[in-house]
């Protein structure tokens, strides 16, 4: 007779590739400059980009952890997870202000960077929150840093303040925006500095990203910081 055995836990990741996805290497010309004056105009609307949450989504992924982050495309899960966080924060009266990217490194694989706004006074109970969401418990905080928040057992998320001597939401957001390279290549094959990139000794993240079927899905901000918004409100970066 044969038994079957059940794991307490479901696979360590299910991925769904039903048509070819969109895979970059880097973010594309001029991001970088779009992530400073999405900062620039998150500053003018008194809601600071001041918090940064790193997951590190393909470790987390592949320890069979992760919560929301285990199930699908890592497109589909940053996608849900950022509509999470905003029906998280919308309830609590949070002003909805963030700049994300999806970056890659030869030691961690794919990792996600999300720069957002939040008053103190929320904090332990978003850590709290993102506990429950990647299935990985907050450690003990006497061990962290003065600008870290929160951190997971086993490190693979944390989330720190931005600001710190001087460093504010648009020094995030140059961080943010380094995987646009620093040099390009002209028409006739010669190699030139990157003007449209402020921040050009800002580098790394580059590798492969999916996305999904139409779109590169490897960076974005919230639509109270789309260029759009700059005119509403009178902004000039």
């Amino acid at each position: 007779m044969l038994i079957a055995s059940y794991s307490a836990k479901p696979p360590l990741t299910i991925d769904v590739r039903d048509r070819a996805q969109v895979v970059t290497q880097v973010l594309p010309v001029g991001t970088q400059a779009k992530m400073i004056e999405a900062a620039k105009l998150a500053d003018f609307l008194g809601t600071p980009i001041n918090r940064l949450l790193t997951i590190r989504t393909t470790g987390i992924r592949a320890m069979g952890e992760g919560g929301i982050f285990r199930m699908g495309t890592q497109a589909e899960c940053v996608r849900g997870f950022l509509e999470k966080s905003r029906h998280w924060m919308s309830y609590r009266g949070i002003p909805i202000a963030n700049i994300w990217v999806r970056e890659w490194c030869r030691a961690q694989g794919e990792h996600f960077h999300f720069g957002y706004h939040q008053q103190s006074e929320f904090d332990r109970e978003y850590a709290m929150q993102m506990a429950d969401w990647l299935d990985e418990p907050l450690a003990d905080n006497r061990s962290l840093e003065a600008e870290a928040i929160a951190h997971s057992i086993d490190s693979s998320w944390d989330i720190r303040r931005c600001v710190r001597g001087g460093t504010s939401g648009v020094c995030i957001a140059a961080y943010l925006g380094k995987a646009e390279p620093s040099e390009i290549i002209t028409g006739w094959g010669k190699t030139k500095v990157n003007g449209s990139k402020p921040r050009r000794g800002r580098k790394g993240g580059q590798g492969p990203i999916e996305g999904n079927d139409k779109h590169a899905y490897r960076w974005g901000t919230s639509t109270s910081l789309a260029r759009t918004q700059r005119d509403r409100h009178g902004f000039t970066p």
